[in-house]
């Protein structure tokens, strides 16, 4: 049996020594993509940092983002990292002072520039590695809640918390893909609808051309459900399920229709709708289930024994189809929570409204990035995980950094248990090309 640690020596000697072993992956796919000399080529910066480039600012907020560092504050445990400074090809870990200035430097052209660079790296991922030739967009906004009075952040709707102060986000995504189109950050007392239609505009012209007006399809929830958006959508050629918000004139109808059961406790109906102003009808589908069925208890709306959904939709489907359909937009209530909670999204970092804006950016580009790495270097059974699961099982890892001559061998320990995994990976990014090769 091993004896027991009795009286410890410690030194502070050490160099080389990391726990974000894995990491090393994904540093090495951002730089085999020339992501640091694809923003260097694509924005504007308008300032220069004494030691460190914009650029390379940039890319440290990206990694604090997917190592799960959190708030800036935080930043000051990478300083004592020993491997990731190295393999980023510079000399220490700019400091949470250097981070925050870098936010509050950049100002509105660079951000457009970088709105644009965003877009020009999504119509790549759209098309690789293989194209694509139908697409699901959904349409959502989250609140999100601030302390003191940063600007920009109203009273607004925030569950459980009256009178809070807070931003609203709005994102705009494609499921199939998984993939961000759109994203901004507003008020937080603007409507979800107010600027949607052009919202809409803005990012469904990433899709690629080859793909048929006909096969996109866009989901949105209740704050979407306007006449000019629905307009706006149709005018586009494009299909759409939208959530109906459940009105007294809704409610007068729903008692009336015939339903009929399409699985256990769960019934189907629809009908023409015209809601005032309208020019003309919308096909509505019904879906009532059993309240004692339903667990945990409903909220929607409830009538009698049964809580009712109602979808306004122009797809040539069954209404049960069309039902399933909106319920797979749970996805985008998943990527929310990604956000908020492994991406720091509900982190705000400073009191100014434009910085914030460009941190919302810095977490799309690296939702975007982790997964594209995931799609091109995991096998087919980890496409589904999550940043967090990544993080557990394949990031953080203990390691240490050696140099043999020119090279560098990192030793990761012997009983990790996602080793083939590793290799996988590794076998994938020998094989990537960069951003300005695709």
């Amino acid at each position: 049996m091993p004896r027991k640690l009795r009286k410890p020596l410690y030194s502070f000697d050490g160099t080389g020594i990391t726990h974000y072993g894995g990491l090393t992956l994904f540093l090495q796919f951002c730089k085999l993509i020339g992501l640091k000399r694809f923003l260097a080529r694509h924005v504007r910066w308008g300032w220069t940092g004494h030691r460190w480039t914009p650029s390379e600012l940039f890319l440290r907020h990206l990694l604090m983002t997917v190592a799960g560092v959190g708030r800036i504050e935080n930043s000051v445990t990478l300083k004592y990292n020993g491997v990731l400074a190295e393999l980023m090809g510079m000399e220490g870990f700019p400091g949470p002072h250097a981070l925050r200035a870098f936010l509050l430097s950049v100002g509105d052209r660079a951000l457009e520039d970088l709105y644009a660079a965003h877009d020009v790296l999504r119509t790549i991922l759209l098309n690789h590695p293989e194209p694509i030739y139908a697409a699901v967009v959904d349409l959502d906004t989250t609140t999100l809640p601030v302390q003191g009075h940063p600007e920009g952040a109203v009273k607004g709707y925030v569950p459980h918390f009256f009178g809070q102060r807070c931003y609203s986000a709005r994102l705009l995504t494609e499921t199939r893909r998984g993939l961000t189109l759109r994203g901004e950050l507003r008020s937080g007392s603007a409507h979800g609808v107010l600027g949607a239609a052009s919202f809409l505009t803005e990012g469904t012209r990433l899709l690629p051309t080859h793909v048929p007006r006909q096969r996109v399809r866009v989901r949105a929830d209740s704050a979407f459900y306007d006449k000019s958006f629905v307009q706006a959508v149709e005018n586009q050629g494009f299909s759409y399920v939208i959530d109906v918000r459940i009105a007294r004139p809704v409610s007068n109808r729903l008692g009336g229709l015939r339903y009929r059961e399409f699985r256990h406790g769960y019934e189907v109906g629809e009908m023409m709708y015209q809601p005032c102003h309208w020019p003309e009808p919308v096909r509505c589908v019904v879906v009532r289930r059993v309240r004692s069925l339903v667990s945990p208890p409903a909220t929607l709306f409830t009538l009698k024994d049964y809580a009712y959904t109602v979808q306004a939709t122009n797809l040539d489907l069954s209404p049960e189809a069309v039902w399933r359909f909106y319920c797979d937009r749970a996805q985008q209530e998943l990527l929310i929570r990604a956000l908020k909670g492994h991406y720091a999204l509900g982190k705000i970092p400073t009191r100014r409204f434009l910085a914030n804006r460009v941190h919302l950016e810095i977490l799309l580009w690296a939702y975007d990035v982790v997964g594209w790495f995931r799609r091109i270097c995991l096998p087919a059974d980890w496409q589904r995980s999550t940043l967090a699961s990544m993080r557990r099982d394949l990031w953080n890892v203990p390691g240490y950094l050696t140099h043999s001559g020119r090279a560098c061998h990192l030793r990761l320990p012997e009983r990790f248990e996602h080793q083939d995994i590793f290799r996988h990976a590794q076998r994938k990014l020998a094989r990537v090309r960069p951003l300005d090769a695709l």
